[in-house]
C-alpha cells in the first residue's frame, strides 16, 4: 500500500471539510468564528483556573501528584475507548462522503487508511480536550515533573490504547470480511467496542481503590493502565519513554498491516413496518424517519448496554444512560428532509419544528421507558428522573438547532464533530457562567427558560433559511 497515496487522499478530505463544513452555513461568517474561538479561549481558561485553584493545595508533594496521576491513567483508558467508540459510529456511515473517490486510483485499504488517521486525530483531540486544563494547571504548579507525570500517565496510555484498539477493530472487520459478513462488520465491530467500554468501566472503581491502598500504605503496585508511571518511577524517566516508542511504533506497525482490504459500511436503514393508523399521519412519518434510522437502534443498544452497567455499578444513576439517544436529534432535520419534499407537506417553519421535536420526544419517552421504570424500582427518586428527561430534552432542542444551522449533508462526519464541539462549547461555557455567578434558583430558571426560547427562535429562522434555499436551487 503506497502511503503517498493515503497522504494524498488525506489532503483531499481536508480539503472537502474546510469547503463542505468549515466554509459552509455561519461558519463562512467571519464574526461568528470569532465569537466561537473568543469563547472556546475564554473556557479553556476558566476550566484550567477551576483545576488550578482545585489542584493547588494538595500538590504539596509529589507522592500526592504521582498518585492524581495514576488515578487519571485510567480516566484516559476509559476516555479513550469511549472517544473510539464515537468516532467510529461516526466515521462507520462516511460511504457517501467517500463517493468522490471511487474515480480515483486508490485501494480500499488506502481509503480505510486515510479514514483512520482523521480518527486518530480526532481521538487524541478529544482526550486533549478533556485533559488539557488539568493539565496546564498542573504544570504551572510543578513545572518540568508535572509535564513528565502528565506524559507517562495521560498521554502514552492514550496513544498505546488507541492503537490496541484499532488493531482488535481490523482484526474483527478483517474476520467479518473472510466470513462474508461485510454488511455487519462495521455493527459488529462496535459492539465489540461497547463491550470492552464496559467491561473497562466495570473494574474502574476496584482499580482506584487498589490505587488508593497502595498509596495510602505507601506500598509500590503494578497496574497496567499507569504501566509507564511505575516504569519512569522504578527505571527512570527516559526507560519510560523508550518503552513508549517502542510499544507505539510496534502497535502501530500491526495496525497499519491489519487495515482491511475492502472499504464497506453498514446499512442506513431498516425496514421496520408498522401497519397503524398513526403511521399515515405527518407525525408518524417523522418518528418512523427516526426509529428506522441505523443509527438510531445503534443508540438504543448504546443506551440499555450503558443502563446495565450502571445498574450494578451505580443503580442511582441508571437513567443517565437515556441521554445517549438525545445524540440522534443531529441528524432528524437532514434524515427527513425528503419528507418535507413530498406534495402536500409544506408547511409553516413553526409546524415542521413541532413534527420535528415531537417526533424524538416521542422516541426518547418510548425507548426510556424501561429504564424508568427499573429506576424507581432502584430507589431513584422521582425528581432526578424528571431533571434527567428535562435535560434530555433540553438536549434534543440543542442539537436539533445544531442540525439545522450545521446540516449532516451525506452523513459528514467531519459536520458531526464540528455540531458536537460547538455542542460541548455552548454547554461548557453555561456551566461556567452558572458556576462562577452564583444566581438564584429564580434567576437561573428564568436564564434557562430564556436560552432554550433562544435556541427554538433560532431553529425556526433555520428552517425559513433552508426551505427558502430548497425552494430557489
Amino acid at each position: 500500500m503506497k502511503a503517498s497515496n493515503t497522504l494524498l487522499l488525506v489532503r483531499l478530505l481536508s480539503t472537502y471539510m474546510r469547503r463542505r463544513v468549515l466554509s459552509h452555513g455561519l461558519l463562512r461568517d467571519s464574526f461568528f468564528r470569532l465569537g466561537i474561538a473568543a469563547a472556546a479561549i475564554l473556557t479553556l481558561a476558566a476550566l484550567t483556573l477551576f483545576a488550578f485553584l482545585f489542584l493547588s493545595p494538595v500538590m504539596g508533594n509529589a507522592g500526592t501528584l504521582e498518585f492524581l496521576v495514576r488515578i487519571a491513567s485510567i480516566s484516559t483508558v476509559n476516555w479513550t475507548i469511549l472517544a473510539f467508540l464515537f468516532v467510529r459510529v461516526l466515521f462507520g456511515r462516511s460511504s457517501d462522503m467517500m463517493a468522490f473517490t471511487w474515480q480515483l486510483p486508490l485501494t480500499n485499504r488506502q481509503r480505510s487508511a486515510a479514514l483512520t488517521t482523521f480518527e486518530a486525530l480526532i481521538i487524541l483531540g478529544i482526550i486533549g480536550l478533556v485533559f488539557v486544563p488539568a493539565s496546564i494547571a498542573v504544570v504551572i504548579l510543578t513545572g518540568f515533573t508535572g509535564l513528565i507525570f502528565i506524559l507517562e500517565g495521560i498521554a502514552f496510555p492514550a496513544v498505546c490504547a488507541f492503537t490496541v484498539l484499532l488493531i482488535i477493530n481490523n482484526l474483527v472487520m478483517r474476520i467479518l470480511n473472510a466470513l462474508r459478513l461485510s454488511r455487519i462488520a462495521t455493527l459488529v465491530s462496535l459492539v465489540v467496542c461497547a463491550t470492552l467500554l464496559g467491561t473497562f468501566a466495570a473494574i474502574t472503581q476496584t482499580l482506584a481503590n487498589v490505587m488508593s491502598v497502595d498509596f495510602l500504605e505507601q506500598r509500590p503496585g503494578y497496574h497496567f493502565t499507569d504501566s509507564f508511571v511505575t516504569l519512569g518511577r522504578t527505571y527512570g524517566d527516559f526507560a519510560a519513554v523508550i518503552a513508549f516508542f517502542v510499544i507505539a511504533i510496534s502497535t502501530g506497525i500491526i495496525a497499519w498491516l491489519t487495515i482491511p482490504d475492502s472499504y464497506t459500511t453498514g446499512r442506513k436503514f431498516f425496514g421496520i413496518n408498522f401497519r397503524h393508523t398513526w403511521t399515515s399521519t405527518e407525525l408518524g412519518w417523522y418518528v418512523l424517519a427516526w426509529i428506522r434510522r441505523a443509527d438510531t437502534w445503534l443508540a438504543i443498544v448504546g443506551t440499555y448496554a450503558v443502563a446495565a452497567v450502571l445498574l450494578v455499578q451505580a443503580p442511582n444513576n441508571l437513567v443517565y444512560s437515556v441521554g445517549i439517544l438525545t445524540t440522534q436529534a443531529l441528524y432528524h432535520f437532514s434524515a427527513t428532509r425528503s419528507l418535507r419534499r413530498l406534495p402536500g407537506t409544506a408547511g409553516s417553519a413553526g409546524r415542521t419544528l413541532l413534527l420535528l421535536l415531537s417526533s424524538q420526544v416521542i422516541g426518547l419517552v418510548v425507548v426510556s421507558l424501561p429504564i424508568v421504570v427499573v429506576a424507581i424500582l432502584t430507589g431513584t427518586t422521582l425528581m432526578q428522573i424528571l431533571l434527567t428527561l428535562g435535560s434530555c430534552i433540553s438536549g434534543v432542542i440543542l442539537l436539533n438547532l445544531l442540525g439545522i444551522l450545521f446540516p449532516q449533508d451525506r452523513d459528514n462526519p467531519f459536520s458531526a464533530i464540528v455540531s458536537y464541539l460547538v455542542c460541548l462549547l455552548i454547554v461548557a461555557t453555561l456551566v461556567v457562567v452558572f458556576g462562577v455567578i452564583d444566581l438564584p434558583a429564580t434567576v437561573s430558571a428564568v436564564l434557562i427558560g430564556v436560552f432554550h426560547a433562544a435556541g427554538l427562535y433560532y431553529s425556526l429562522l433555520g428552517i425559513r433559511t433552508a426551505t427558502r434555499k430548497a425552494r430557489y436551487a
